[in-house]
């Protein structure tokens, strides 16, 4: 929809995590001979998405999308320091994926 040709769009669709996605990838860009391709994930995705590739020897150029933040300039008010429910939920997604990222540099996946 943003004017990129289809045929340059490779669409890997067999596998069921990060790191299995980094290597069916990687094995597809081998094959097609590519050499730094464009890695579009969501932002808060994205630290672990790299890594995986690396591990695979695959160096990529990210494209993040999908950041989760208001573009409305505001002035700092008190009234952004009570809970919500929602940061909880911001909070176990970034928790979420810091230990994905460890693991994935303690084990290879």
């Amino acid at each position: 929809g943003l004017g990129v040709p289809e045929k340059d769009i490779i669409l890997e669709s067999e596998s069921m995590n990060t790191g299995q996605n980094a290597q069916y990838t990687a094995a597809l860009l081998r094959e097609m001979g590519y050499k730094r391709p464009i890695l579009v994930t969501s932002a808060f995705h994205m630290k672990r998405s790299v890594l995986n590739f690396q591990k695979q020897g695959v160096e990529v150029t990210p494209f993040p999308v999908g950041y989760r933040a208001s573009r409305e300039p505001r002035e700092l008010h008190y009234i952004w320091f009570r809970p919500e429910a929602s940061a909880l939920d911001d909070s176990v997604c970034v928790l979420r994926e810091d230990i994905r990222c460890l693991v994935t540099e303690l084990t290879g996946f």
